[in-house]
């Protein structure tokens, strides 16, 4: 799957008769030809300080997404997905990630609020840099998924700790992020407005 940097989805390209061009600012587009479908991802955000992002060894981040498709004539769009990838030189086996957010004090005082989303469908897989470990969680109304992303939309400048768990051998791996939840609130933001034009332009029900 090819992933690039784009300001335009050509929405015309698998709809005929709706409109020519949308601009969506801050967002990755990735077209599939063969099966007439998109994937659009919101810019990632890395999880560790000193990270850049490519396929490195030990690099962590986190964006959100969502496929839109087209089947005989009508657009559909899958609901707003949570994905995580986990690079390192070792396996995790991760089944949970817990994201904990609050200010200083609240974390401090272990007040913060916890998020823990688990999927056992983690997708795993050897890279030329190390071990990569992905999860896509689908953010439906009312799950752990949903109200993290909300959470970061409606609070500012929040601080952000992500657990990596792996339940089952009792491991995990926790990270700090850099500037806390400015970045991801920014770049969900972006994703979740595209998201928002398209269910408008072509009047499908809003999922999230």
């Amino acid at each position: 799957m090819r992933i690039k940097n784009s300001f335009w989805l050509l929405a015309v390209l698998f709809t005929v008769n709706t409109f020519s061009q949308i601009r969506l600012k801050g967002i990755e587009v990735s077209n599939h030809e063969k099966d007439k479908s998109s994937i659009l991802m919101s810019k990632p955000v890395a999880l560790e300080k000193g990270s850049f992002l490519g396929n490195v060894t030990g690099l962590k981040k986190l964006q959100i997404l969502f496929s839109a498709k087209e089947k005989e004539g009508k657009q559909y769009f899958s609901p707003i997905g949570l994905f995580n990838t986990y690079t390192s030189d070792d396996w995790l086996f991760f089944d949970e990630v817990v994201y904990i957010v609050g200010t200083k004090e609240q974390i401090k005082n272990g007040n913060a609020f916890e998020f823990r989303v688990k999927d056992k469908n983690v997708t795993r897989n050897v890279t030329e840099t190390g071990i990569k470990e992905t999860s896509l969680v689908f953010a439906t109304k009312g799950s752990k998924a949903n109200l993290f992303i909300n959470h970061i939309l409606i609070n500012d400048n929040l601080e952000l700790y992500v657990k990596y768990i792996n339940n089952k051998d009792r491991k995990y791996d926790e990270v700090k992020v850099p500037k806390g939840t400015k970045n991801l609130k920014k770049r969900f933001k972006a994703l979740l407005d595209a998201y928002n034009i398209l269910c408008e332009k072509t009047g499908l029900k809003k999922e999230f």
